[in-house]
């Protein structure tokens, strides 16, 4: 599972490793990102707790709060290096340094920080407007802006 592209309605698909389908997106970078959130809350696993491998409603690993508002606004973060505010308690801290660890190890998802995915749309925007990448069909009013695509990865994050 993953990203994959549909040549018949030209759109990128992620899909969790559990079978979920998280949408089709006009971009590569931003299905991936989908993918990165449901990986970042669901853990990735292939095995649902009864075994099977069919999808099932939730697919949440994750019952704490603060880990789920990290993965759902891990765009929001100020830096790359997802240092704390001042006002920020040792535990809160804590979270956030094992969160870093765990990604930092996990060579799962596509983007480690949120400069990397800016980077890769821009990227790929570009190159889609000046032809390097080929799409009959791309326009860039069907993009969404970084705001809209936050809203729609959460509102399919939170039907896991």
């Amino acid at each position: 599972k993953g990203v994959t592209f549909h040549p018949r309605h030209s759109k990128y698909e992620a899909q969790t490793n559990r079978g979920y389908n998280l949408g089709l997106f006009d971009l590569a970078c931003d299905a991936a990102l989908a993918y990165d959130v449901a990986y970042r809350i669901t853990g990735g696993g292939n095995n649902n707790n009864n075994g099977s491998q069919q999808p099932q409603q939730g697919m949440l690993i994750s019952n704490d709060v603060e880990e789920i508002k990290y993965a759902l606004n891990w765009l929001d973060l100020a830096n790359d290096d997802e240092s704390s505010s001042s006002s920020a308690t040792t535990a809160e801290n804590k979270a956030a340094a094992a969160r870093r660890r765990r990604e930092k190890e996990d060579a799962v998802v596509n983007f480690t920080a949120p400069s990397v995915y800016r980077e890769a749309r821009g990227k790929e925007i570009g190159d889609y407007l000046t032809g390097n990448i080929h799409h009959p069909t791309f326009d860039l009013g069907d993009v969404p802006q970084e705001e809209e695509l936050k809203m729609r990865i959460k509102r399919e994050i939170l039907n896991l």
